[in-house]
């Protein structure tokens, strides 16, 4: 039997406000289409998967009714999903109609560290129920299928890693989010940076828009610092709430490894990909998302597939250019790969 796993990350929808850095909604319209056209004259009818590879929604940086609590309850969560249902109505529309196809069509939703809040059963019921309530939608930290492993590959970054065998807890009798440090700091000052510096952050290579804006390079440094020294004060404050729990070891190792760099991801993919091939030494292909870069690395009998982010972002090594749309592809035949790519997405 055929096989097709098509993969993509970091849409990162929004409410549609200065926070939500996608507005390419006909792109993935248009991506999902061609998917099924491509394999419309194939007989047997083949098998795809689309592998939505983590922070397909950006629950981080949304603010809940004008405001940002750091303690995640399920009706917060809910309500930001609504909120990207009615605003990029779109690509669920575009999901729901790739779904209908055929029967051999299914979608695995990986969560990453932007929507973490698909760990609550209720929002994946209502995902669901808006593609259909069809039993071919699945949701989990990573997919795997014999020889491919994904993940979002936030599990790797000592700032947003999620503790996947707990990611909802009970504090003070309410069921919040188990979210990591990064997020919080997220909800305490760099949803603010970004609504100063909107564009700003939609540059890569992030450390280049840093070096030509000095302004933005001091105010991020009291950002940072300012985020911090919150953090400390909840965690000594509120002792008892795990959510403000510091990794302390894995932190001094990072800095061990890498000093205080934890913005360049061009630096920082060469220890991450070690680690996961380390870690799923049995699988060929690796699929990640999470360091808004393309790349095919090979790594022994590996190989890893990286894919790039379908946000709004600017190439400051191609004058400033929009970033092309960027996905994977593995054709796959009685369980063994045929091939695999990354490849850019041409409306």
């Amino acid at each position: 039997m055929k096989e097709y796993i098509y993969s993509i990350s970091d849409i990162e929808m929004g409410r549609g406000d200065i926070t939500d850095d996608f507005s390419d909604d006909q792109a993935v319209a248009d991506f999902l289409e061609k998917i099924i056209a491509d394999h419309s004259d194939e007989h047997p009818t083949p098998k795809i998967t689309l592998v939505l590879n983590g922070d397909i929604f950006d629950f981080l940086k949304m603010e809940y009714k004008g405001e940002l609590p750091d303690l995640i309850t399920e009706e917060i969560s809910l309500w930001k999903l609504e909120e990207t249902i009615k605003t990029h109505t779109a690509v669920f529309a575009a999901m729901k109609k790739f779904l209908a196809a055929h029967e051999q069509t299914f979608i695995h939703f990986v969560i990453g560290n932007h929507d973490a809040d698909l760990a609550w059963p209720s929002l994946q019921t209502r995902i669901k129920q808006e593609l259909g309530n069809h039993d071919r939608i699945n949701f989990d930290y990573w997919y795997k299928n014999g020889p491919i492993h994904a993940e979002h590959g936030h599990l790797q970054d000592p700032v947003f890693m999620h503790r996947t065998h707990r990611p909802i807890i009970t504090h003070k009798k309410k069921e919040i989010l188990n979210l990591p440090w990064g997020a919080y700091v997220c909800f305490s000052d760099l949803v603010q940076f970004k609504k100063k510096y909107p564009k700003e952050e939609q540059l890569f290579p992030h450390t280049d828009a840093i070096a030509t804006n000095k302004q933005y390079e001091r105010d991020g440094r009291k950002m940072l610092f300012s985020a911090a020294a919150k953090l400390l004060l909840k965690r000594i404050t509120n002792p008892r709430n795990p959510n403000y729990r510091i990794p302390y070891f894995t932190l001094l190792k990072h800095i061990s490894k890498h000093g205080f760099e934890f913005v360049d991801d061009h630096k920082l993919i060469k220890s991450r990909i070690k680690k996961i091939t380390k870690t799923h030494p049995d699988k060929q292909v690796l699929l990640l998302g999470h360091a808004h870069l393309f790349n095919k690395v090979q790594r022994g009998d590996q190989t890893i597939l990286i894919t790039d982010t379908w946000r709004n972002e600017y190439d400051l090594t191609n004058n400033g250019e929009k970033k092309p749309k960027t996905y994977a592809r593995i054709a796959m035949e009685n369980g063994t790969i045929q091939s695999a790519d990354i490849h850019t997405f041409t409306q």
